[in-house]
Parts: structure tokens; sequence; C-alpha cells
């Protein structure tokens, strides 16, 4: 009899945990959806001369602007998008194709100041000519430029708000990936009980639903956000997100430092790689790597609850 209760103890203190492969995995699936971006934002002080050059030339008659004016147009009007990588800014300014136009033309008495230009491809402002540009006709210029932008710097931009808000979307998602996860295996292990005949053991299991979703619901987002921060900071790939996924198991060895020997230091390293190998692979496999450890997990469950319960009625 001791050994029943204690099988059945161990069972439902299973259920009441939340599994790292869970959090894991819904952060992973989150943080491919969304898309995550480096930051980086180079300050006009930094650009190379030509750069610099071509700022203080475009769209004037062969004068050159001040270093202020300048650096105005660089902050006005280069996208964002663009301003992460010197390659993207040069392919909107340095663009043989792409013009510094006036939104009011000279002839009206428009200036060459940073708020009456915008870039744009050079065919349209050929046929615009001397005219005003309309809104219409300034918005699609902008759209124009931060396309070319996007082209040229993937995984990097200078916008700030934009890869805030991707880390967020990381961490909403993850949390509802993480939460669903856990429930469907909760559900899952309870219907393999049901099905060996644990009625009773499955409503137990079933009654840890709620509480093992919001686990997994808090796992997945702190391990989401964790990943789209790292991905921020040192470039978005599947290696940088594998190692931010594990974000909390490496803050837990760094605080742990002064109180671990020499070799269970070494043990717990070998472990953490081991798991930021494993997150950076579902990271490259996307989707179908999520897919692929849900349903596992889900079975598993299944299985689990399924063996658990034919071996408690045998004991019995």
């Amino acid at each position: 009899m001791t050994k029943i209760r204690f099988s059945k103890n161990e069972l439902l203190t299973s259920a009441r945990q939340t599994p790292v492969v869970l959090g894991v995995a819904g952060a992973s699936f989150a943080s491919a959806q969304a898309g995550i971006e480096a930051f980086r934002s180079i300050p006009y002080e930094e650009l190379p001369l030509d750069i610099k050059q071509q700022l203080r030339r475009d769209g004037t008659r062969g004068e050159l602007r001040s270093e202020q004016e300048a650096r105005e147009v660089y902050e006005h009007n280069v996208p964002n998008e663009a301003k992460g990588d010197v390659e993207s800014i040069r392919s909107i300014t340095n663009d043989p194709e792409i013009d510094w136009g006036h939104i009011e033309p000279r002839s009206q008495g428009g200036s060459d100041t940073a708020d009456n230009g915008v870039y744009i491809d050079s065919s349209t402002n050929q046929s615009i000519g001397d005219r005003s540009m309309t809104s219409q006709e300034v918005a699609e210029a902008r759209g124009f430029t931060q396309e070319v932008a996007e082209i040229n710097s993937p995984g990097t931009t200078g916008d700030f708000g934009a890869v805030l808000g991707e880390v967020l979307d990381v961490t909403a998602m993850g949390s509802l990936m993480g939460a669903g996860l856990v429930a469907g295996m909760r559900m899952a292990q309870a219907k393999g009980l049901r099905d060996a005949g644990q009625d009773a053991l499955a409503e137990q299991v079933e009654e840890t639903i709620a509480i093992g979703a919001m686990g997994g619901a808090v796992n997945a987002s702190v391990r989401g956000c964790s990943a789209a921060v790292t991905q921020v900071v040192l470039g978005a790939n599947p290696l940088t997100a594998g190692i931010g996924l594990m974000g909390p198991e490496i803050v837990s060895l760094v605080r742990q430092n002064e109180t671990l020997s020499a070799d269970e230091k070494v043990v717990k390293v070998a472990s953490i790689s081991g798991k930021c190998a494993m997150a950076a692979g579902l990271c490259a496999l996307g989707p179908i790597g999520f897919v692929g450890l849900a349903g596992l997990s889900v079975w598993s469950a299944y299985r689990q609850g399924q063996h658990a319960g034919a071996g408690l009625k045998k004991a019995f």
C-alpha cells in the first residue's frame, strides 16, 4: 500500500510541474513567428565619409549642406529600418536611382531642409516635375524607401519601437503557447489514466490543468522575452535564440557560481550547453520542430498516464 500511495503522489507531483521543454517549445515558436530583428542604430558621426558627403549634397544644386543640416536629413529622411546597417543606409542615400525629392519645389519657395524632402525613386521624381508632391506621393515615397531598407538589412533594424513590439509579441505569444501545451499534456495524461481505468486519479490530474497552464504561460513568457532580448542585442539567428531560451538556467548558474564546486559547475555547464543546442535546433526547424515536439509531448503524456494507471491497477 505504501508503494501505491508513493506512486500516486509521484504522478500527481509530476502533473503539477511544468516541463522545461514545453516552455522552450512555446517560446521558440513565438520567436520564429515574430521574426525578431537585431537592434542597432548607427549615429551620424559614425557614418562613412561618402555617405556624409552624399547627405550634404542630396537634392541640392551642387552646394553642400552644413553638417547639422546633413544630420537632420539622415535622422528625418532615412528610414529607421536602414539605420542598423551601413550598406542599407548607402542603398538609400547613394543609389543613383533614388533621389532626394522636394515636397515643395524650389520654384515655389521650397527649401533643402529635411522637413521639405523625402527619398524617392528617380523616375517618379522626374514625373512629378516642378510641382508640389501630394500627401499620397509622400507616403508612397516613404513606403518605397522603407521597403528598400528592409530588403538590404535583413535581420537588423534601427527602429527601437519595432523591436520592442517584437519582444512584447514573443512574450505574449509564448505565454499562450506555453499555457496551451501544458494544458494539452495534462488532458492527455488524464485521458491515459481514464483509459487505464483510473478515473479518480484522472480527475485529480484534471484539477491541475489550470495551475499547470499558468505555470506553462509564465515559463514560456519568461523564456520568450529572454530569447527576444538576446536576439535584439546579439543578432537574430537560431544560436542566439537557443541561448536566450535557456536564459533562466544561465542566470541561475551565475547566481550559484560561488556555492557550486568545480565538478558541479562542469555538470551544469554541460547540461545547459546541451539544452542550448537543443533549443537552437528547434528554432532552426521552425514550426516543423514545434509541431513535432508538441505532438511528441502530448503523446508521451498520454502514454505516461496509461502506463502509470495500468501499473497502479496491477499493484492492487
